[in-house]
C-alpha cells in the first residue's frame, strides 16, 4: 500500500518496515557503510546473514563508539583472533557505521535492512555537506536554519533543488552556501529529504 505524497515527493511504502525514517542522517549513512563493506557476509542482523561474527543485533557485542572505531581500524588488536579484516574507512564514515550498529536491535533489525538506497545515498550527501551544522532532521544537528522534517509539505522539489544551486536568490540573507551537487547526488538528497515525515 502507498500513500499519495503532493508533487515532487516520493511513494514510501508504508506496508514494508519503515523504521529507517526515525534515523539520524549519521545512522543512516551507517546503513550505507554497512551494505558498501557487506558487514552481512560475515555477521547476522537478527539471525539472517552470515556466522563467522557474532549477530550484530545481540546487546552483549554491544561497545561505546570509540571501542568500535578502534575495532574496526584493528579487529585482531580488539579481539585477539579474529579474523575481520580493517575497514578502510575515514573516521567519520566509521563513526557513521558505528552510529548505525549502536542503534540495531532485534526490533529494528528488519526495517533498517529495508532502507530505500535513495535514502541512504542521500544521507550519504547530507553528511558529506555538512547539512546538520545547520539543519535539523528527526531532532538531530543545529537550529540555524529550519528543520528538514515535513519539508515536502513546506516546499516544491525544485524549490528546493534549486535553493540548494542559489540560496541567497530564493532566501535572501541566507547563511546557506551555494552547492554544486552532482546530478544523482542532489536527487538522492532531495528525495531523502522529502520522504522524512513531519
Amino acid at each position: 500500500m502507498t500513500t499519495p505524497h503532493p508533487a515532487g515527493a516520493v511513494e514510501i511504502d508504508f506496508s514494508a518496515p519503515t523504521d529507517w525514517m526515525q534515523l539520524s542522517p549519521e545512522e543512516m549513512a551507517g546503513v550505507a557503510y554497512f551494505r558498501q563493506e557487506n558487514c552481512v557476509s560475515c555477521h547476522a542482523v537478527g539471525g539472517e546473514g552470515g556466522k563467522v561474527g557474532p549477530d550484530l543485533t545481540a546487546a552483549s557485542i554491544h561497545k561505546d563508539a570509540a571501542w568500535m572505531i578502534q575495532h574496526f581500524k584493528r579487529p585482531s588488536a580488539m579481539r585477539p583472533g579474529s579474523s575481520m579484516p580493517p575497514i578502510q574507512l575515514s573516521n567519520a564514515q566509521l563513526n557513521s557505521l558505528a552510529a548505525f550498529l549502536l542503534k540495531l536491535n532485534p526490533n529494528n533489525a528488519t526495517a533498517l535492512d529495508n532502507a530505500p538506497d535513495f535514502a541512504t545515498q542521500g544521507a550519504l550527501v547530507y553528511q558529506a555537506n555538512h547539512c546538520g551544522t545547520c539543519h535539523q532532521i528527526n531532532g538531530v544537528g543545529m537550529k540555524v536554519g529550519p528543520p528538514l522534517n515535513g519539508l515536502s509539505k513546506r516546499q516544491s522539489r525544485s524549490w528546493v533543488e534549486d535553493h540548494f544551486a542559489d540560496p541567497q536568490k530564493l532566501s535572501p540573507g541566507s547563511f546557506m552556501p551555494a552547492y554544486k551537487l552532482a546530478p544523482k547526488d542532489l536527487e538522492n538528497l532531495t528525495t531523502y529529504l522529502f520522504a522524512l515525515p513531519e
